[in-house]
């Protein structure tokens, strides 16, 4: 599923916004402006979009509501024309106002269509709401081993960017120790469990590289290092710790 078009009104969740129009957007799309410009606002508004979007088959039994539902409030308009008697007026007009609300909670979910344009939408939509935002990665060497296994292990399992703050360094920790290990000469472990501890600390260095063009090696206390220094130290900026986090996920 791929998000095509973004159509939002002035100041949709009152978030202050102007009416925004996006069309033809591609696999990647890059918002760039200055700090508070409203960067951080649109990817909310259009996340927002997202998750109340109907989906194609829930969109087919609103319109199917909608359509029985309007039905019967024409019914019962006829049958109170012809009604006399107080009791029955009272609450047929009750029946008609819930019917006529309910038909009106339809038709704006409905309307939530228009926002945004999906690509081959299908009935699921795993979305992530990521707004990259600069973190001070936790230590991994200040903490006691078993919380930073259990913070690279939620990093490995678990789909998204949430647990990145406390898991990314930790992750790469791990990753870097498995393969340590794997390639040991004095280690002994099963010939799958080994290749697969190299594909994947193979597949973070390659990543590495490519997005901060830095080598991902190893101090002498077990420590990985980027440009000779362990990560935390080796100075990252905002825009190479968002890199960093990305390499990870």
């Amino acid at each position: 599923m791929q998000i095509s078009a973004v159509r939002l009104p002035r100041n949709y969740l009152d978030l202050g916004m102007e009416r925004t129009t996006m069309d033809r957007l591609g696999s990647m799309v890059v918002l760039a402006g200055p700090n508070g410009g409203g960067k951080s606002r649109l990817l909310r508004c259009i996340y927002e979009a997202v998750k109340q979007y109907p989906l194609p088959e829930y969109q087919e039994f609103l319109r199917r509501d909608v359509f029985i539902r309007q039905d019967r409030v024409s019914a019962m308009q006829f049958k109170l024309q012809e009604t006399i008697q107080e009791l029955s007026l009272g609450s047929l007009k009750k029946q008609i106002n819930e019917q006529e609300r309910l038909i009106k909670r339809n038709e704006e979910t409905l309307a939530l269509v228009a926002l945004v344009e999906l690509k081959n939408p299908r009935n699921e939509k795993p979305i992530h709401h990521y707004v990259p935002r600069p973190v001070d990665f936790a230590d991994p060497f200040m903490q006691v081993r078993h919380m930073t296994l259990a913070a690279a292990d939620q990093v490995r399992k678990e789909v998204g960017f949430e647990p990145l703050e406390n898991g990314c360094l930790a992750y790469i920790g791990s990753v870097q120790d498995r393969w340590f290990q794997a390639t040991h000469p004095q280690v002994t472990i099963p010939d799958d469990e080994k290749t697969l501890a190299v594909a994947e600390y193979q597949r973070l260095r390659d990543d590495l590289k490519k997005l901060l063009g830095a080598q991902l090696d190893r101090n002498l206390d077990g420590a990985p290092t980027l440009w000779g220094r362990s990560i935390p130290k080796a100075g990252l900026s905002d825009g190479q710790r968002l890199l960093l986090q990305l390499a990870v996920a």
